[in-house]
């Protein structure tokens, strides 16, 4: 792993390094070479100007022009296919460090614990740190190759100073760059949080543009004509960050133009001392000109280099303490693991007086719950939005573990089964069930994924399709179960609300677990078209174990045994008659609901 719990700028930036040794090492390589090249320049350019010089007196014979002259083009050479060369290897690098880290973030956030995920804030964080860790890894290697360049350079030219009685130009460099450095590291700081406090907006924006121009929303965007009011609060949303920029990027400007005054005094004294010098005969002409044409540069680059790597050492040090946030999360690679390919039939499950509040809450959505459910019983539980009906659900397929009390399978504490083995014995229909832009034969195959490069044909695929009514959609698709479903790819094929329900019950169907449980599935169908699904349902789900999750009612009665939930208690049980006649909370929302169903 190339993180954990305690990363510092030194571990992030030794990355590289563990990745790609070599293209590392040619990296700095290159950097070195750069960084003392100049130098390199400076003393040949003196050595042809007072070559010149004397030729032009003639103190000396004009053959000896030719040396320097060849050693300028052979340093002008190198510099041009060196750096071409080593340009080739940084992007080869850049692109691989890249994938490799973003690689490893995937399979990060893949085995996040569900908590992490449930919570906005945490998620939010989380979806930040990974998206950008592989820019940020990269900044700060370049920004610590760039001052150890600089540095070189720096030093290289600073011995030619000293050997010229101008030793005190290095304490200049010092005096002007530490409070230019100390301004620019607090300016950091505020600009990583800026930005990190600004990012729920961006991703508000990013939201609202894929709203405006995504091809599966279009038909709704058109018939109910959002578009204007939607453009409306994106551009506030871009209005409203521009103006927040604005105050950053006027003191990033006016540091700037500070520093560049501040580079123009130093090179103004520099070059006025450099002058005095060769007045009094202690510098040559060539060494002054290479010099002053070298200086200007040297003196920008110094201090701009102190005042970027000061601002980018206090972002990334704040970026370190979300990075450091967002590794002490729960992970866990068995959340990655395939069901087991063991058949694990479900006798029992049990839960024994069960509560539970989720992280960072007070309030029990589960308080001292004890129920018990049999093989081949159909059940279900009904109660009102938020009562605690799915939270139940999130603990039977163990998304969470932080709750006091007992959950039996078999007589056999839950958390004692791997996550391979509670993914074998549990088929599920989740409320808010994902639509896969797959081909229909991929949508309905990934329900079995141990066995989905495994069929010899699709006679298993078929018979479930044409049990769930899908089989005049299969007719009427382009490439039949090959096509593409969806509206992201051009030869995608939309399909309904209820095809796409029907295929979530065939994925459920090709699990063939022994225990399955519809999750609301349907509260987005009106209720003829939910009585028809629960029909569909009923009638693939003989012999089996089921748990029906509803707040609607209609649709419930023909179980076996129904458990009414209110505020985290089990308040009534029984059947749809025995509850009925008892007159209690189910008599009332049924009453309720009646309506609908009529």
């Amino acid at each position: 792993m190339l993180f954990n719990k305690k990363n510092t700028l030194w571990s992030l930036l030794l990355i590289p390094f563990k990745i790609f040794p070599m293209m590392t090492l040619v990296t700095i390589v290159q950097k070195t070479v750069d960084a003392i090249l100049p130098t390199v320049n400076v003393l040949i350019v003196a050595y042809f100007i007072n070559t010149a010089t004397d030729i032009f007196y003639e103190n000396t014979s004009s053959q000896h022009i030719y040396l320097p002259l060849l050693c300028i083009v052979s340093v002008l050479a190198f510099q041009i296919f060196f750096d071409t060369l080593i340009e080739y290897f940084v992007k080869k690098m850049r692109i691989r460090l890249k994938n490799k880290i973003d690689s490893e973030c995937l399979d990060r956030q893949a085995s996040l614990s569900f908590e992490y995920i449930d919570n906005s804030e945490s998620y939010m964080l989380v979806k930040k740190v990974f998206g950008e860790l592989s820019s940020h890894i990269n900044t700060i290697y370049n920004t610590a190759l760039n001052i150890a360049s600089v540095l070189i350079r720096f030093s290289s030219i600073m011995i030619v100073f000293i050997l010229n009685g101008l030793w005190w130009i290095g304490i200049l460099f010092v005096l002007i760059s530490i409070p230019m450095m100390i301004v620019s590291y607090s300016g950091g700081k505020n600009i990583y949080h800026f930005y990190k406090e600004n990012f729920p907006g961006q991703m508000k924006m990013y939201h609202y543009a894929y709203i405006l121009k995504d091809r599966s929303v279009a038909d709704e965007r058109t018939l109910f004509g959002f578009s204007k009011i939607i453009n409306k609060q994106w551009k506030e949303l871009q209005m409203d960050l521009y103006k927040k920029k604005s105050k950053i990027n006027t003191k990033i400007l006016t540091n700037r133009y500070l520093a560049q005054f501040i580079n123009l005094l130093c090179v103004i004294i520099i070059i006025s001392f450099m002058t005095y010098s060769i007045f009094k005969g202690r510098m040559d002409v060539g060494l002054y000109i290479a010099l002053v044409i070298n200086i200007i540069m040297l003196v920008e680059e110094v201090i701009a280099t102190a005042i970027v790597g000061a601002s980018t050492i206090s972002q990334e040090k704040e970026f370190l303490k979300d990075l450091n946030i967002v590794c002490s999360y729960k992970y866990d690679s068995s959340f990655l693991c395939q069901p087991n390919k063991k058949h694990i039939l479900v006798d029992t499950i049990e839960f024994r007086n069960v509560s539970f509040a989720y992280p960072g809450t007070d309030r029990k959505v589960l308080n001292n719950v004890s129920f018990k459910i049999k093989r081949g019983v159909h059940y279900a539980f009904v109660g009102q939005n938020g009562a605690g009906k799915s939270t139940i659900i999130k603990l039977l397929t163990r998304l969470y573990d932080n709750y006091s009390g007992e959950i039996l399978i078999n007589e056999k504490n839950i958390k004692d089964y791997s996550y391979s083995d509670i993914k074998a014995m549990i088929g599920i229909i989740y409320q808010d069930f994902s639509k896969y832009e797959l081909s229909l034969k991929d949508n309905v195959q990934i329900g079995d994924i141990n066995a989905l490069h495994k069929y010899k044909n699709d006679e298993k695929l078929f018979k479930i399709i044409d049990s769930v009514g899908l089989t005049e959609l299969l007719k009427k698709l382009p490439q039949k179960e090959m096509t593409l479903l969806g509206k992201s790819e051009e030869t995608g094929q939309d399909i309904s609300g209820g095809e796409w329900q029907r295929i979530a019950i065939a994925r459920l169907m090709m699990k063939d677990s022994d225990f399955m449980i519809l999750d609301e599935p349907t509260a987005s169908l009106d209720p003829i078209a939910e009585s028809k699904l629960y029909e569909l349902f009923s009638s693939i789900s003989k012999n089996k174990t089921t748990l029906l999750i509803s707040h609607r009612l209609g649709s419930v009665k023909t179980v076996d045994y129904i458990y009414v939930i209110d505020n985290g208690f089990i308040v009534e049980c029984g059947s749809h008659t025995k509850l009925m006649h008892k007159k209690g909370l189910y008599y009332k929302l049924y009453s309720e609901q009646k309506g609908w169903y009529t």
